[in-house]
């Protein structure tokens, strides 16, 4: 007799994030670290592209556990103080020709809380069953003692011959070329709602055995790469701080190692994948790679979100910056990267013969 606990993922369909209590403040940035191809560039903000993150192990017991999150992506601009665009780097992201910026990150987080919603009618099918959603909201904090922790920013000369280009389905290329900046988290604020809809057809009225998850592609941007996978969805933010170690003034011109650096941002992280293809490795900081279940490594189920043990998501993030003086020796880096986050219902809904779920596409 089999018993399994429901778990759900929380991903942003359209958040923003409130700026910080001090306007952002522009810093010096030389794209390749020369003054020559590209000179250099006022920057308010990095406009990252969208990429993907994997919840590590997400399948826990609720309020009180921990996983570990990895996410990367690649630079695809810049913006001023005001959000504006201010221009790209000669190029940029040109495989064999140009120049890349990417970052790669990774920290463990605690769920505080899990909040459940009564779950709702939301009319019936074409079979008479009735159509049932509920939701549940998590809150997020920094894990007391990491397993993991890093946030690196890394250039890539692609013209050269040791240069790759990252890649969003192998998720290869984020963590190599150059370090130019590093950082350790130093604290975690986030939330999310994730939301189930099922068809009832035990008409019980709460997801049991032989009930119909609806749920959908992962992979939805042009092909489908993904064999098929299956996802839930949601929504949710979180906003995190860090403490830089490491910067290379070739290309941080503005000495951020002795401010406070804000990092905020509009983002749209959705699942399914709609913009980007979901990667299948990640960068572990320790210069080894994390695969996800195409690869045979790690495993998200025949359910991304729901039958684990690992979770994977699109995440998008814009990061500004606040020139702010601190006293403490080490600079605070705040990067809003509005990663997505996962959740389960710690007992709440639970069934007997999980064999027989079956899901709709």
């Amino acid at each position: 007799m089999l018993k399994k606990t429901l778990m759900a993922t929380g991903f942003i369909l359209a958040y923003t994030l409130p700026p910080p209590a001090l306007a952002a403040d522009t810093i010096i940035f030389d794209p390749d670290g020369t003054d020559a191809t590209n000179g250099t560039f006022q920057v308010g903000s990095f406009d990252w592209a969208v990429g993907s993150a994997l919840a590590n192990d997400a399948v826990l017991t609720g309020q009180g556990s921990e996983f570990e999150l990895y996410a990367h992506a690649a630079l695809q601009g810049f913006a001023d103080t005001d959000g504006n665009p201010a221009g790209a780097p000669t190029g940029l992201n040109v495989a064999g020709t140009g120049i890349e910026i990417t970052f790669i990150t990774g920290f463990t987080e605690t769920i505080t809380s899990v909040v459940n919603s009564a779950v709702t009618d939301t009319g019936n099918d074409q079979n008479g069953h009735n159509i049932l959603t509920f939701d549940q909201t998590l809150t997020l904090t920094q894990a007391g003692t990491p397993t993991v922790n890093f946030f690196e920013i890394w250039f890539d000369d692609l013209s050269d011959a040791t240069g790759q280009k990252s890649d969003a389905l192998t998720g290869l290329g984020y963590g190599d070329g150059q370090l130019i900046l590093s950082a350790e988290l130093v604290s975690l604020s986030g939330n999310f709602t994730a939301t189930f809809t099922f068809e009832d057809v035990d008409g019980s009225g709460d997801f049991g055995a032989g009930d119909v998850l609806i749920t959908g592609l992962l992979d939805q941007f042009g092909t489908d790469q993904w064999g098929g996978q299956q996802s839930i969805g949601g929504e949710g933010a979180t906003q995190l701080t860090a403490g830089v170690t490491f910067q290379d003034s070739d290309f941080f011109e503005t000495d951020i190692l002795s401010l406070a650096q804000g990092l905020f941002f509009n983002t749209s992280n959705v699942l399914p994948f709609d913009e980007t293809n979901p990667s299948n490795s990640f960068d572990d900081g320790l210069g080894g790679t994390i695969n996800t279940s195409l690869g045979g490594g790690l495993e998200i189920g025949d359910i991304n979100g729901f039958s684990g043990p690992d979770i994977l998501f699109q995440a998008d993030a814009n990061q500004a910056f606040e020139a702010v003086p601190v006293p403490e020796p080490d600079t605070v880096l705040f990067f809003a990267l509005g990663l997505l986050f996962l959740g389960w219902l710690a007992g709440a809904v639970s069934w007997e013969g999980v064999d027989r779920l079956t899901r709709q596409g």
